[in-house]
């Protein structure tokens, strides 16, 4: 019997590990299992050839948030064309949303957990009077290992999902995990002998799927310490709540290599009447006094959520978050909106509270008592500038200073205004136009010294990431090309000279900064005026100053 697990994923680089449980879940039986992962981007008609060129006895179909869309599109074209094949379904859109098992409307439905229910459908043949079977949770540590030696070449190179706890111990109510029992951990050997495993696959990410990694500090913690000390350029991906944070945690993480550890907060909201009718207990002092503390004393870029639409939040509360989080200078920002899915408490207030959402995935929200549709539209073209203009890391130097000077929220207004102007999309703006536009907001927001200190915080930004020796227009630096220019020679030879055992610096790709700020000298370039960027290999830029000239 020929069975095909099948998932369909947001990108190609992304895996799922529900197909590989269920796989080993069903190992010792007389199966052909194959596993087949799938991107949005491949169209109907190439899935449908894949799966008539198999012609599986069964399809197992793992359907998410991200990917029920596409399933209700290809399930009634399948049912045409292998009208014998067998369709099993699974996955939290399967399990709480009865809407979507009608439309699908497999022959057999897993709800909850999927490992023991569907070795016991294999073991039937997948021949059961019983359509739809109610998973049962077993022990964690007692589900083997989901990948094998055969997975290496499927999985190298993406981010690997590894689940080293399953529940949480909180009770958001938009979190389908709001309704969980008590979480289950694995030990605290066994995760890191299944990390040593992991390595083998050469994953560009191992991204813990946690709901918060931290919830237990005993276990969390020996955790990060046997990542930190490993030897490996693959990067650990885990989602925390930050009001477990302490000293401790921060005292581990202060030990991070660059690049081993990313940090995914979840703020979602600082304030206490939105957190206590969301079921979540958070401080924000707490939290700012953590988030500080790790941009201060770590290498870890952290990336912070806030969700649009919570109960009782209007549009005032949400850039008083918005105001409050960028001032704590985090690496990224993503402003969501409230999902409202079916199976959470939140569904239920929902529906009580006149709220009104999108019917189809991901379920966004459209309307709330507090937020018109209008309000949540424009919030969402705010998300897309923080994305550009905050999240691409592109204007360090300049927002370090900005919101010292002006509110975040305003800046990405007036940033937004500037956008729509141009008549281009919001979601994708090429470089040079993002800081030619970034150039326009500061000469017609700022005065001055302030003026003049974020142009020059504008053109240090360029310069350390720019790969050739040139300047977008807007940021008027003919003066320091014409320097470069008449000095190629000269400065050329001095980094011959001083730097030629870097072996990964293009040396003859330098660019050079001037600056005309008096007190950007001071806080950059020690009273110098100018410096000289060097390109570095799968870096930013190195940046040195030539004494003698500068």
């Amino acid at each position: 019997m020929k069975v095909l697990l099948l998932s369909v994923n947001a990108s190609w680089t992304h895996s799922c590990p529900a197909l590989y449980y269920l796989r080993n879940a069903v190992s010792e039986l007389d199966l052909d299992v194959e596993i087949v992962e799938l991107t949005l981007k491949q169209n109907s008609s190439e899935a449908l050839e894949i799966f008539c060129g198999k012609a599986p006895d069964v399809l197992c179909l793992s359907v998410y948030i991200w990917n029920v869309e596409y399933y209700k599109r290809l399930v009634s074209d399948l049912r045409k064309l292998l009208p014998q094949t067998i369709i099993v379904a699974g996955g939290p859109e399967i399990s709480f949303n009865p809407g979507v098992a009608d439309i699908i409307n497999p022959d057999f439905l897993i709800i909850g957990y999927g490992e023991k229910a569907f070795r016991d459908l294999a073991e039937q043949r997948f021949q059961s009077e019983e359509k739809v079977i109610q998973g049962e949770q077993i022990p964690l540590q007692q589900i083997p290992f989901p990948y094998t030696e055969e997975d290496k070449t499927l999985l190298k190179g993406k981010m690997i999902y590894y689940e080293a706890s399953r529940g949480c111990a909180f009770r958001c109510i938009y979190c389908l995990s709001a309704r969980e029992e008590k979480p289950d951990w694995l030990s605290v050997e066994r995760v890191c002998a299944d990390i040593d495993k992991l390595l083998e696959f050469q994953p560009k990410v191992i991204k813990f799927v946690d709901r918060s990694f931290n919830q237990n500090k005993h276990w969390a913690r020996p955790i990060w310490k046997y990542v930190i000390g490993l030897n490996t350029k693959v990067t650990f991906h885990f989602e925390v709540h930050p009001d477990l944070l302490e000293a401790e945690d921060i005292e581990i993480l202060s030990n991070s290599s660059k690049g081993r550890i990313q940090l995914e907060i979840g703020i979602q909201t600082i304030h206490p009447e939105t957190m206590k009718l969301i079921c979540r207990h958070s401080d924000w002092s707490k939290v700012k006094t953590s988030l500080e503390a790790l941009r201060e004393q770590t290498n870890i870029p952290l990336h912070t959520d806030l969700i649009v639409g919570l109960p009782g939040e209007n549009r005032q509360q949400i850039i008083e978050s918005i105001n409050a989080v960028l001032k704590v200078k985090p690496h990224e920002l993503q402003l969501g909106f409230l999902k409202i899915l079916a199976g959470t408490p939140m569904f239920d207030y929902a529906r009580q509270h006149g709220y009104i959402w999108s019917e189809t995935s991901p379920y966004n929200v459209l309307q709330t008592p507090d937020l018109s549709f209008q309000k949540i539209a424009h919030l969402g073209k705010i998300s897309l500038i923080i994305n550009q203009y905050w999240n691409k890391g592109d204007f360090r130097t300049v927002w370090t200073k900005a919101i010292e000077w002006c509110e975040p929220y305003q800046c990405l207004e007036q940033l937004l205004q500037l956008n729509l102007a141009r008549d281009g999309a919001l979601h994708s703006i090429d470089r040079v136009s993002r800081f030619n536009l970034m150039a326009n907001w500061i000469e017609q927001n700022l005065t001055d010294g302030k003026r003049s200190y974020l142009l020059d915080a504008l053109n240090w930004d360029w310069c350390s990431k720019a790969g050739e020796a040139w300047y977008p227009n807007a940021l008027k630096a003919s003066a320091a090309m014409d320097f470069r220019k008449e000095r190629y020679t000269e400065i050329l030879d001095w980094l011959k000279n001083e730097f030629w055992q870097n072996e990964n610096w293009n040396l003859k790709r330098f660019i050079v900064f001037s600056a005309a700020s008096n007190l950007f000298c001071k806080d950059y370039l020690n009273g110098y005026t100018k410096a000289v960027f060097v390109s570095v290999k799968d870096s930013v830029n190195a940046v040195v100053i030539y004494e003698k000239q500068f």
